[in-house]
């Protein structure tokens, strides 16, 4: 059975989420830091404009194959679980991390559902933007 992936926003009510995994530079911890960006300028700089999102994507799909090569017990590891919620700080609707390793844990297997909004209603994915379309080298 695959992996089915959901991402959401970052929330109090997901902290005690077995499956919640924080991908966030800022406090991510565990098997989750193996996600997460590792560069506060890139991360600051698409958030204020000054880095455009194919840079950010391209850059961030090299920490993530990088991590891959380096980490790969731990991608097995996030990929032989049953669910994973995937989280971050950023608005649904916005240009995030999270729906690019999303996409890329898709590309390996996995099965992506979508965006839990704070409603509990589910985005699609293909209602997100900027997704991504690659995935690490193996």
């Amino acid at each position: 059975m695959a992996l089915i992936v959901y991402t959401a926003r970052m929330s109090r009510s997901w902290k005690e989420d077995p499956d919640a995994l924080d991908v966030t530079i800022k406090s991510s911890r565990g098997l989750a830091a193996v996600f997460a960006p590792d560069n506060w300028e890139m991360v600051m700089g698409v958030k204020r404009g000054t880095v455009p999102t194919a840079g950010y994507r391209d850059w961030y799909l090299g920490v993530l194959r990088r991590s891959y090569c380096q980490e790969r017990s731990q991608w097995e590891m996030l990929l032989a679980r049953k669910r994973a919620v995937l989280m971050c700080y950023c608005h649904p609707w916005q240009f995030c991390h999270r729906h690019i390793l999303a996409a890329v844990l898709a590309k390996l297997g996995a099965d992506y559902r979508g965006e839990i909004l704070p409603e509990g209603q589910l985005l699609l994915p293909s209602s997100l933007q900027d997704t991504a379309k690659a995935t690490p080298e193996r």
